[in-house]
């Protein structure tokens, strides 16, 4: 699989963005933290100890963090 964001150039793909499925380069690809939660008992969230690993293109990316401002506005 090559990354899409490279193309025409046939550079290969190091990662898969998790949302669209689009083959990314270690150019391209948008590794952030994602905390996962589990509800204790009384409904309390709690964060689990260690971050997921999220990967994205810069596509998702953006589309994500827009919406994140939508909900916030």
């Amino acid at each position: 699989m090559n990354c899409l964001d490279c193309h025409p150039d046939e550079t290969p793909a190091v990662a898969v963005c998790g949302r669209c499925g689009a083959g990314q380069c270690a150019k391209h690809v948008v590794a952030t933290d994602e905390y996962l939660t589990f509800h204790m008992v009384i409904n309390r969230t709690v964060p689990a100890s260690a971050p997921a690993r999220k990967l994205r293109c810069a596509r998702c990316t953006a589309a994500e963090e827009a919406q994140q401002q939508r909900k916030t506005a």
